[in-house]
């Protein structure tokens, strides 16, 4: 996984998985840019999956974990049990049963950052291992969790402006067709 050194000051959401059906929740992801000109080619959920899935490491049960957990929230819901909250932003994965079932262990070490919007939206961004105690010490997972809150906070303040609202459970930008905005 790059570490996350590159300046991004843009900002584009982009549904990351449709609804296949009604009262499933839609998952964002975002794609950076440094002048809002350029984006990167992948977006940041892709470069987090790509990290674990194409690289050797030895999280790939970790990593299964919070998957099947996203598959559950994408299906059922978000729902505040499922998030580690972060100074504004969120971190999957939350020690997780569902079902009965034990999905995610206390003692899974990946992060993945995002934005809780509501039980129906969940913007994903990228994450890794975290190795330190906080993720503000944590060198693998600072970069990724510094994004997420600088994201959520402008969100925040776009809806207070009025530049971005949600119709039919979906982010919808005032200004322009697709929701970008700069950091």
């Amino acid at each position: 996984m790059d570490l996350n050194l590159k300046v991004k000051n843009f900002v584009k959401l982009e549904v990351f998985r449709e609804r296949a059906e009604e009262g499933e929740t839609l998952l964002y992801t975002v794609r950076m840019s440094a002048d809002g000109e350029t984006w990167n080619d992948e977006s940041e959920t892709d470069d987090f999956i790509r990290f674990f899935t194409e690289e050797e490491n030895d999280h790939l049960e970790h990593f299964g974990e919070l998957m099947a957990l996203l598959e559950v929230i994408a299906l059922y819901g978000a729902e505040e049990r499922y998030f580690r909250p972060e100074h504004g932003a969120h971190a999957l994965p939350q020690a997780a049963r569902y079902g009965g079932e034990i999905l995610v262990g206390y003692s899974n070490p990946i992060r993945l950052y995002c934005i809780r919007w509501s039980e129906r939206i969940v913007i994903l961004l990228n994450g890794g291992i975290k190795t330190a105690r906080t993720a503000q010490d944590c060198e693998n997972v600072r970069p990724y969790f510094e994004d997420a809150v600088r994201i959520s906070r402008r969100i925040g303040q776009l809806f207070r402006d009025g530049d971005l609202e949600v119709v039919d459970d979906e982010f919808r930008s005032t200004r322009s067709g697709e929701p970008e905005f700069e950091l």
